[in-house]
């Protein structure tokens, strides 16, 4: 949405035609800029994604790692020399779909490839080691509380900041038991967590609550690095309280906030629970 009015209001409703006009547009990073740059607008500028990095790397045993950022300049710039000049956007097309069956991750049949014959990692059978890609690190265990403390206007309620991991998104106020105690190593009775939440609750949001801990297991949830196990805390207040920060937000009413995944799991779990 964005994108398009960037195209009306900043382009006069003119579509960009090139790789990098394109790339300025909100939404659009180096891989679908070069995808439509070619394909609409057969600019030669190769596109890469999973498939080309396959197709690439095994053809020429490029040895960089690519989950590190930089490689990717040296696979677009190898991208950018063999394209078809007069069919760039065939040649793309052509790229996805040779690492989508022939070359695939796994089940990959090089006997039948097309493109067999220039296959450098074919030669020696060393297919399986391209992409070079390092394994990735173990998700960092982080334990959290969340706390759905509800009132006669609703629950307590907090868009995040704009920047950081679920920035902008809105939830309940959630705490890292590391915000309690600075040794990660420290173990902590549920007692002790509740205290120290109520403590930085009335603190923080200016809420006097009693909380009590939801039963039943943590909510977990993966990101690429960290792995959240959030207990949930809730309580009750007969009268609304002024507050230092965030709202007083009616059910109803917050589902139309744009929330993550974590939330959703967190109102699934008090739905189950609590009904």
């Amino acid at each position: 949405q964005k994108a398009a009015q960037q195209v009306v209001e900043d382009y006069q409703g003119v579509w960009p035609t090139t790789f990098e006009g394109l790339k300025k547009l909100t939404g659009i990073g180096p891989y679908t800029a070069a995808a439509i740059a070619s394909i609409a607008f057969k600019e030669p500028v190769a596109a890469i994604d999973g498939n080309a990095y396959r197709v690439l790397g095994r053809l020429f045993k490029i040895e960089d790692d690519i989950r590190q950022a930089k490689t990717w300049q040296k696979y677009f710039a190898i991208g950018n020399q063999i394209i078809d000049p007069k069919r760039p956007g065939d040649f793309n097309q052509a790229i996805m779909d040779l690492g989508s069956s022939y070359m695939t991750a796994k089940n990959y049949d090089t006997a039948h490839n097309p493109i067999k014959e220039f296959i450098a990692s074919y030669e020696d059978g060393t297919e399986d080691l391209y992409p070079v890609k390092s394994p990735l690190a173990k998700p960092k265990p982080v334990s959290y509380v969340v706390i759905a403390v509800a009132g006669p206007d609703g629950y307590l309620w907090e868009q995040r900041p704009a920047t950081g991991l679920l920035a902008n998104f809105w939830l309940m106020p959630l705490y890292a038991i590391t915000d309690f105690e600075s040794d990660p190593d420290a173990e902590w009775t549920m007692a002790e967590i509740i205290q120290a939440t109520e403590t930085r609750l009335l603190a923080d949001y200016g809420v006097t609550v009693s909380l009590k801990a939801l039963g039943g297991r943590p909510v977990t949830h993966v990101y690429s690095h960290l792995k959240w196990t959030v207990t949930i805390l809730t309580g009750e207040i007969t009268e609304t309280m002024p507050l230092k920060r965030g709202v007083w937000r009616q059910r109803d009413v917050l589902n139309d906030d744009p929330q993550p995944k974590v939330q959703e799991k967190i109102w699934q779990r008090l739905n189950s629970l609590q009904g």
